[in-house]
């Protein structure tokens, strides 16, 4: 299973800072190549992925800063609402591949 890019996200990470690029592309291939069937998309004018029809994690980039998170627990239902579980991202190598992977798949 391939996950499809979204031609949006390609144009949001062209237009981020020099220092952003490589950490977004970094985070955007572990998430895509997850083995979870996600649909890229923009949500709140930043790359964000769904899986079936409902918000799984997104990334923005910032002035001097990146953020990645996940918008669910492990157990979606725990908390009467959703929220973000968003973390500063500074270098490509900080988004650890096999955490992300494995957290999408947590999500199915």
């Amino acid at each position: 299973m391939k996950n499809a890019k979204n031609p949006k996200v390609d144009a949001y990470i062209a237009k981020a800072a020099p220092f952003a690029q490589p950490i977004l592309n970094a985070i955007r291939e572990r998430v895509l190549s997850s083995g979870v069937e996600l649909e890229e998309t923009l949500k709140w004018n930043s790359p964000s992925w769904t899986l079936e029809g409902k918000l799984l994690c997104g990334m923005a980039a910032f002035k001097a800063h990146c953020v990645f998170g996940f918008w669910h627990k492990d157990r979606p239902h725990s908390r009467p609402r959703a929220r973000s579980r968003a973390r500063s991202v500074s270098a490509a190598s900080t988004a650890s591949g096999s955490s992300i992977s494995r957290k999408c798949r947590a999500r199915r």
